[in-house]
């Protein structure tokens, strides 16, 4: 319960760089969240190019924070993976509460 009440939303990052081990880890938490027949409907793009992670920041007006993060774990779903197309947002959003609650763990700001 400790993780589900420490954890908050940070949209200012400090200019440290995240390890490749954590980022592991963060994904390793999100391939562990349920999914339907475990379809696990989920693919990652990991961000960490500074272009790319400006660019990414315009493209909506809450993305702003992207810019100055260390890494960017996008979430993606596979329909072609997916076994009950209907339940892959809930499938997303497991997959993504587990990569939110890892960070906490790692002592990650996030959101």
């Amino acid at each position: 319960m400790s993780l589900i009440f420490k954890r908050k939303s940070v949209r200012k990052f400090t200019e440290e760089k995240v390890s490749d081990d954590k980022i592991n880890n963060l994904l390793k938490a999100g391939m562990q969240a349920p999914s339907s027949c475990n379809s696990q409907p989920w693919e990652f793009i990991v961000v960490s190019k500074e272009d790319d992670k400006q660019a990414i920041s315009q493209m909506h007006q809450f993305a702003k924070p992207a810019a100055n993060a260390s890494h960017l774990i996008i979430t993606v779903g596979n329909l072609n993976e997916a076994k009950v197309i209907r339940m892959i947002e809930q499938e997303l959003g497991a997959c993504n509460e587990n990569i939110l609650l890892q960070a906490t763990h790692e002592g990650l700001g996030v959101v």
